[in-house]
């Protein structure tokens, strides 16, 4: 049976969209092979490389770095 920390896991190391990690989630509870309570969490990873060009004050949002970003990004 696969347990709530082995889901989290393969949905991670597979990187899947919410849509396959649903699929694959339903896919396996069909089988039986989800441990009962066993539910889908979907990590958002995509903004962590580029996160520390950006700073917040108070409401607002900005780049406080737009040469790293430029070259992080390869534009």
């Amino acid at each position: 049976m696969i347990t709530q920390t082995e889901m989290n896991d393969l949905v991670l190391e597979l990187d899947l969209a919410k849509t396959k990690a649903e699929l694959i989630g339903s896919q396996l509870q069909q089988w039986n092979l989800l441990e009962k309570g066993v539910e889908l969490s979907f990590h958002k990873k995509r903004q962590l490389n580029i996160a520390k060009y950006f700073l917040m004050d108070d409401d607002k949002v900005y780049c406080n770095d737009i040469c790293g970003l430029t070259e992080e990004l390869q534009l």
